[in-house]
């Protein structure tokens, strides 16, 4: 897209969609291999490398090693930079020579942070033509010249993992900017005032930043896809009916500090119920402030930032009031495979997750107000699935105040191969007793807890620290791995464990 190399036809969506079908095109003609099926990332096999360096001659340069830059030529239009330790001054000393220079990449290539000299930050700024400019991993640059702003028709620019605090307001004035990635830049703390202005904007990446507020106008940004993060600012700054002009999100969204929405109703404006393209989405309040803390005005926030029933991955972190709205576990939600609740401190009951029928993965952690996870925890009465018939992976930790966990129906968790349950340690009895998929089990730091292991014929690893209480019986023959931490077990009990299992007690 940066480059110009994108064609659109009338009726064949918008450009993205078409560089995907471009290198969906050369995937399938093995011009690229997938590295593995974990993994998103592709390579080059050699031979159609050897054949695209060839064709590409002195147009396309490779820079590696200090004294490299003696093959950069005046048709040089594309340029990639391997990151050394230091990249001084001599690596780019023939730079000023690609007079025409439309790409500056860098290349990462070992661990570490990198420092570049900074005559590579003047030669660049001469390149009016830069449509690419990627300066990611290097340290030392904090700041950008104010001159960013000569680089009309820079469309990419990454700045991730650099030490940059703030960015010129200059920077609004490129146009043409489509791509803004500040990854990682850990010492951020604004935005430019004007980001309004870059009203051809499709992507901006501000994870592991530390913004406080989004600068006003962003909802001009009416393109825009991927809008990584969105934060609430106490006075000035964006308010989030913003978000509501925003109708192309696509991909993550994490919105925080919703402590400073002022009126519930407000929430609503953000339209997250249309945004049907998003599938990861974050929500976040101050943490900290539980004295300031309004769980009613909370409830309603949370209640009206109801998002479509498309999205796949969901976490709620730090929120106030002492119930969820119903949409939160609504079995509408068929798409749900990720559910992550922290620190919801004041909650005294979790939601109805057992009629989330796609649920794979779920983490529920720092909720001290709960007393009792019972029959209201699997279902409300509307969903006919059987409870949590997908999960697989399923953590508690740190519930202070936990006591009970009632299980009635055998027919929960039936795909259920992890379980973990960390820092209760008021946890007294029940646990789910029939869990015939379980293979990992994780008890830590739940002093209490006095019922016997749940029945599995599957589990191959069982950890246990400080379950001075468990009732414990003969481990399945498939067991490989057993780890017991502070416990007062004497050797006969442990004998008895082991005498079906494949572990030995040498």
């Amino acid at each position: 897209m940066a480059e110009g190399l994108l064609e659109l036809s009338n009726d064949n969506g918008d450009l993205e969609e078409r560089g995907d079908d471009y290198f969906e095109d050369m995937r399938l003609r093995s011009f690229f291999q997938q590295l593995n099926a974990k993994e998103s990332r592709f390579v080059m096999h050699d031979l159609i490398s050897d054949l695209a360096t060839s064709v590409a001659g002195k147009f396309i340069y490779r820079l590696e090693g200090s004294n490299g830059s003696c093959e950069i030529t005046k048709r040089t239009g594309h340029l990639s930079n391997v990151q050394e330790e230091y990249d001084v001054r001599q690596k780019f000393q023939s730079l000023p020579e690609a007079k025409r220079l439309r790409t500056f990449l860098n290349v990462k290539s070992s661990s570490g942070w990198p420092y570049v000299s900074n005559v590579l930050m003047h030669d660049l700024l001469m390149k009016s033509s830069l449509r690419v400019l990627s300066l990611a991993g290097y340290k030392n640059i904090n700041e950008l010249p104010k001159d960013i702003g000569s680089l009309k028709h820079l469309r990419n620019l990454n700045l991730s993992k650099t030490s940059i605090r703030r960015l010129p307001n200059s920077l609004c004035t490129l146009y043409n900017l489509q791509a803004l990635t500040l990854h990682g830049c850990s010492d951020l703390v604004e935005l430019p005032r004007d980001m309004g202005r870059l009203i051809n904007m499709l992507y901006l990446d501000i994870r592991g930043t530390k913004l406080t507020r989004m600068p006003e106008g962003m909802g001009k940004l009416k393109d825009i896809r991927i809008l990584t993060d969105f934060v609430l600012g106490d006075e000035t700054g964006s308010s989030i009916n913003e978000l509501g002009k925003l109708k192309h999100l696509r991909g993550r969204l994490a919105i925080s500090r919703l402590k400073n929405v002022v009126y519930a109703r407000d929430a609503k404006d953000a339209n997250l119920k249309d945004k049907f393209n998003l599938k990861e989405l974050k929500l976040t309040w101050d943490e900290y402030d539980d004295i300031d803390g309004d769980s009613k005005h909370d409830r309603e926030v949370l209640e009206q930032l109801e998002p479509n029933t498309n999205l796949k991955h969901i976490l709620i972190e730090s929120y106030k009031g002492t119930r969820f709205p119903e949409w939160v576990g609504h079995f509408s939600f068929s798409n749900m495979v990720f559910l992550k609740l922290q620190d919801c401190k004041f909650c005294i009951s979790l939601p109805s997750l057992g009629q989330l029928s796609s649920l794979k993965s779920l983490s529920i952690s720092g909720f001290s107000g709960v007393v009792i996870v019972g029959e209201e925890f699997y279902s409300n009465g509307q969903a006919s699935t059987k409870p949590f018939g997908s999960l697989e992976i399923l953590a508690f930790e740190e519930m202070a105040g936990w006591e009970e966990w009632s299980c009635r129906s055998d027919e929960a968790f039936s795909l259920l191969e992890e379980l973990s349950i960390r820092d209760c340690p008021k946890l007294i009895k029940s646990m789910p007793k029939h869990l015939p998929s379980l293979k990992k089990l994780n008890i830590a730091n739940c002093e209490k807890l006095e019922c016997f292991l749940p029945g599995t014929p599957s589990i191959c690893e069982l950890e246990l620290e400080k379950c001075y209480a468990l009732q414990l019986e003969p481990l399945p023959c498939g067991l490989r791995k057993l780890g017991i931490e502070g416990s007062n077990m004497n050797d006969s009990i442990l004998e008895q464990m082991l005498q079906h299992s494949l572990i030995s007690t040498s």
